[in-house]
């Protein structure tokens, strides 16, 4: 099951849909979640939300912990931000980092920043950028000048672009305007 997955991936990169959609159910139809996965991305992106739905359902129900944080995506769209939180908390507690980084923006989102700082804090010690960059924001309007700095530097370092910008700004403020520029 696993070559029709990695046949699956090579020929949506080409573009041929219909022939990675085949591969891929028959990848999920194997009991291989990340298959299901990857048809519910497909079906998302061709904006068929209940049949994507389905598939992440099942991908998620069978452990792959990216079809959990496609519901999360899927309700936080709809703005179900109750129900986003309990598939990004699952795909978080699964070990999928950006399932973290999902968890804690919705909960910053519903002002529960205890606990957003927190969940963004194992994102980013697990390696999820976004989480770092958004836990210097946290960090940042509590404040935090320093911490947000080093933060705001370490998404910055991995090539996320809002990191720089943060960054560039909190160097424009103290005066380095030359510092600022470059990070700009």
């Amino acid at each position: 099951m696993t070559e029709c997955l990695n046949l699956g991936v090579i020929e949506a990169d080409k573009k041929n849909l219909l022939e990675a959609k085949r591969l891929f159910k028959k990848a999920c139809d194997g009991k291989l979640m990340l298959g299901c996965n990857k048809l519910g991305n497909l079906e998302h992106e061709k904006g068929n939300f209940a049949e994507a739905k389905t598939h992440y359902t099942q991908a998620c129900d069978g452990g792959e912990m990216h079809g959990c944080s496609n519901l999360g995506l899927m309700e936080e769209d709809k703005r179900n931000l109750a129900d986003a939180s309990v598939f990004y908390k699952k795909a978080c507690d699964g070990g999928l980092m950006i399932g973290c980084t999902n968890l804690g923006s919705v909960e910053q989102e519903k002002g529960n920043l205890a606990e957003a700082r927190f969940i963004l804090k194992k994102a980013c010690s697990g390696g999820e950028m976004r989480g770092c960059y958004y836990l210097g924001v946290l960090q940042y309007e509590n404040g935090n000048l320093s911490d947000a700095k080093v933060l705001y530097k370490k998404a910055c370092d991995s090539g996320i672009i809002e990191g720089c910008n943060n960054l560039g700004a909190i160097e424009y403020q103290r005066g380095n305007h030359i510092e600022a520029g470059l990070l700009w």
